[in-house]
């Protein structure tokens, strides 16, 4: 899928991962760890939604919220525990867009 000129790769995460990337991608949003985080690098963005139902590691319930401009990563109260601005290369943007969203979680 293209959002904002960046190519996003959704896939379960048991087979491509933050360590086994995709070949072709520029966000790559998946689960199976069950523990949510957003990572940078080399211009490439690695997101796991964690989990709503079954967290690990002590990690919060979490899951993905997809903007056109943002990736936010929220705990089930909806508190931000992370978030990035994919379309300006900019970590930690401090403006939230208010338009419609894709969420992702694993149950």
């Amino acid at each position: 899928m293209n959002l904002n000129n960046k190519l996003f790769y959704f896939c379960h995460g048991n087979l491509n991962n933050y360590n086994r990337p995709p070949d072709l991608f520029d966000v790559l949003i998946y689960g199976h760890e069950h523990v949510g985080y957003i990572k940078k690098e080399n211009n490439k963005f690695y997101v796991n939604a964690g989990s709503i139902g079954m967290p690990r590691y002590g990690s919060p319930n979490s899951y993905v919220v997809i903007t056109d401009e943002e990736i936010i990563l929220k705990d089930i109260m909806g508190k931000v525990i992370d978030y990035i601005s994919y379309k300006r290369n900019v970590a930690h943007h401090l403006i939230l867009s208010d338009i419609s969203v894709i969420i992702i979680s694993v149950i």
